[in-house]
């Protein structure tokens, strides 16, 4: 199905319709709008900047305006409508879509027509999730052996790549467009997160439980392993080894993959062109999720052990900022256009949204137990968030001065989590109260 026509703001991005026109068509979009944000919670009082859904026959600013939509009536704090405001913009809970089990990772088109989400806690069947991008709907499950972990696109973004649970390792390679499963290759070491390289020829995935990162032909499909080394007392033959590496990215040059070691507080990077590791630096507790920044003069590290994003720069390979954010962050992702900064919050089950350039910042709780994946759309107009335990995806939307509201809003799924309720920090209590 393709997605509902884009307007294009003052800023050249494109963005939703304007709701005057959604709600000039009929009532219903008026009456669906008011159900959604219903219900009130009259007990919390949240601060300026946040919780409250308006419900208009306009609702939207004139064409042109420099003042953000801000909602009036308020909306149950982490449920669809509720919203934390950072630089000017307006960050909403647009609404929700049913998983499968575990919803790990979830990864965003190129083209921006759907999103997927990865459950790696689905054994041989609903192993990756396709839905519509905009406006957030279910459309299919992708089948094979296994279970999925992460995903990636091909530079030419006609292949999609999976790594792949099953026996401790495999990555599954698909077509993008027809999701028709085309290689299942044996990779051992748990692999985790893939990244090609700059033409798509190899590409790399961090080995979990071998301590290492894998290299693998497009071409013939044979695979090189590497054992990297780290900063930590794990030893292997009298050298210091780096444990479970896990996050991964590649300088904009292709010459540098900065790989983070989980267990290791570890950086570890690797000089492609020979493929030997060459460098490794302190960077803090469990770093976790890498990606390289849009004006690819950083890397960023989530560090769930410090609830912080360290910024890399990649010329002097030295840290010169932490960003402050949720409670245990894992997925991180940057918008497209450079200003904020995402992080899914893993047991504070929340978004915080950083502005770069000025330190502002604001964390959006989510009626979810722990977020995991984390997607931008490519016109920036929303983020989606995965629910680890909740077995859901939440689509976030992004309203900046002179944009307006999608209409009508999405399903304000009616989660229980029990927050109190004990558990592994990887498995989920058994008083979850999923719907």
């Amino acid at each position: 199905m393709a997605s509902p026509r884009l307007a294009t703001s003052s800023r050249g991005r494109a963005v939703p319709l304007p709701v005057t026109r959604a709600l000039g068509r009929s009532a219903l979009g008026f009456i669906l709008l008011f159900v959604g944000v219903q219900e009130s919670h009259s007990a919390s009082k949240p601060g300026p900047k946040t919780g409250f859904v308006e419900v208009s026959a306009h609702g939207a600013p004139a064409t042109g305006s420099s003042q953000a939509w801000r909602p009036k009536k308020r909306a149950r704090k982490g449920h669809v409508g509720s919203w934390v405001e950072v630089g000017g913009s307006v960050f909403m809970i647009w609404g929700a879509q049913k998983t499968s089990v575990m919803p790990k990772s979830a990864e965003v088109t190129p083209d921006g027509e759907h999103v997927l989400v990865a459950h790696i806690g689905r054994k041989h069947q609903k192993n990756i999730g396709v839905y519509q991008a905009i406006p957030l709907k279910f459309e299919r499950w992708i089948d094979y052996e296994g279970s999925a972990i992460e995903l990636a696109f091909s530079p030419d973004a006609r292949t999609l790549y999976a790594t792949n649970m099953h026996k401790f390792g495999f990555l599954d390679v698909l077509d993008r467009e027809s999701f028709e499963h085309k290689r299942h290759l044996r990779v051992h070491g748990f692999p985790k997160v893939i990244v090609p390289d700059t033409d798509g020829r190899f590409l790399y995935l961090s080995m979990w439980s071998d301590n290492g990162v894998a290299r693998v032909d497009t071409q013939s499909w044979d695979v090189k392993y590497l054992v990297t080394e780290g900063r930590s007392r794990f030893r292997r033959r009298g050298s210091v080894r780096s444990k479970t590496p896990r996050g991964m990215a590649l300088t904009a040059d292709g010459q540098t993959l900065y790989v983070a070691n989980n267990a290791d507080r570890s950086m570890t990077l690797i000089d492609i062109p020979t493929f030997k590791d060459r460098k490794h630096f302190d960077i803090g507790p469990a770093p976790r999720h890498v990606i390289r920044s849009r004006d690819d003069r950083s890397m960023f590290v989530s560090l769930s052990g410090s609830n912080s994003v360290a910024q890399i720069d990649v010329t002097s390979e030295k840290v010169v900022a932490q960003h402050k954010v949720g409670h245990r962050p894992k997925g991180i992702a940057q918008s497209f256009d450079g200003r904020f900064l995402y992080s899914a919050d893993y047991v504070g089950h929340s978004l915080t949204i950083v502005e770069l350039e000025t330190g502002d910042r604001a964390t959006l709780p989510l009626n979810v137990l722990k977020t995991s994946g984390i997607g931008v759309h490519p016109s920036d107009g929303f983020i989606y968030i995965t629910g680890w335990c909740t077995y859901d995806i939440w689509a976030i939307q992004r309203i900046d001065p002179g944009d307006a509201p999608l209409l009508p809003l999405g399903w304000n799924k009616p989660n229980a989590p029990c927050y109190d309720c004990p558990s592994t920090y990887m498995a989920c209590p058994k008083q979850v109260h999923r719907r």
